[in-house]
C-alpha cells in the first residue's frame, strides 16, 4: 500500500479489525473493507466505480497462506 500510494494508485484493503483498518489506513489505503462485517464486493464497487479491481495481491501469515492453499475455491471473476 505504501509504495502503491506514492505512485498515485488508489488501494482497498480488507480487515477483520477496527485496529487493522486504523492501521491499513495510516499505512496509505485510501478505503479499509471489514470483510466481518461488510459485503465486500459492494464496498469494492461504491468505492471504485467499478465491478471489480485492476489487480489484486494476497498478503497474510504463513499458517493463514498454508490454509488457503489447501482451499480450492472457484474462479474469483475479476
Amino acid at each position: 500500500m505504501q509504495y502503491l500510494s506514492t505512485v498515485g494508485a488508489r488501494t482497498a484493503t480488507t480487515v477483520s479489525s477496527e485496529l487493522k483498518a486504523a492501521f491499513a489506513l495510516r499505512l496509505g489505503a485510501d478505503i479499509a473493507i471489514r470483510y466481518r462485517s461488510e459485503d465486500v464486493n459492494e464496498k469494492l464497487r461504491s468505492w471504485s466505480g467499478k465491478d471489480g479491481a485492476d489487480a489484486c495481491s494476497t498478503l497474510s501469515d504463513m499458517r493463514t497462506s498454508h490454509e488457503a492453499s489447501n482451499t480450492p475455491r472457484p474462479t474469483a471473476g475479476w
